[in-house]
């Protein structure tokens, strides 16, 4: 079993941590953090494990976040063959270019991008389906999907 879900830091930012249970949900290795955001926030992580065992984890992150008006956001991956509960056993593919998150619409519960965010493994690929913004007011948001490996 593998579970993800943001962390936060004692700065504020958020992150993506990572545990597995080997004996169905018993007992969960000690958390490891597994977005690679250098600075600012990960968000809304979503996990996958493939057939042969490749571990994906989607994220939004906001690296690229300025004091400027916007809250360009993009897609990542990690993917971890092995070793997985060591931080550092993870590669990062990127998956989508930067997008406003600011313009997500607003909903009787606030702003909601996650509820449009999904990943399965396919074989030996993953699929991730995730929201971003369009600027259009009459379509403010697209689901795109992309297909990745390790």
């Amino acid at each position: 079993m593998h579970i993800v879900w943001p962390s936060q830091d004692a700065d504020g930012t958020f992150h993506v941590a990572y545990s597995r249970s080997a004996d169905g949900g018993q007992t969960w290795s000690s958390p490891a953090r597994v977005d690679k955001t250098p600075t600012g926030s990960a968000a809304v992580p979503a996990v996958a494990v493939s057939r042969t065992g490749t571990v994906a984890v989607t994220y939004y992150d906001f690296r690229d976040n300025t004091p400027d008006a916007g809250l360009p956001t993009d897609m990542w991956a990690v993917t971890c063959a092995s070793s997985c509960t060591e931080g550092g056993s993870w590669r990062e593919p990127h998956i989508a270019s930067p997008f406003d998150a600011r313009k997500v619409p607003l909903t009787s519960v606030g702003c909601l991008l996650g509820d449009y965010t999904g990943l399965v493994s396919t074989g030996d690929f993953f699929t991730a389906v995730y929201g971003v913004t369009t600027g259009d007011a009459a379509n403010p948001v697209h689901l795109h999907s992309a297909i990745f490996s390790r």
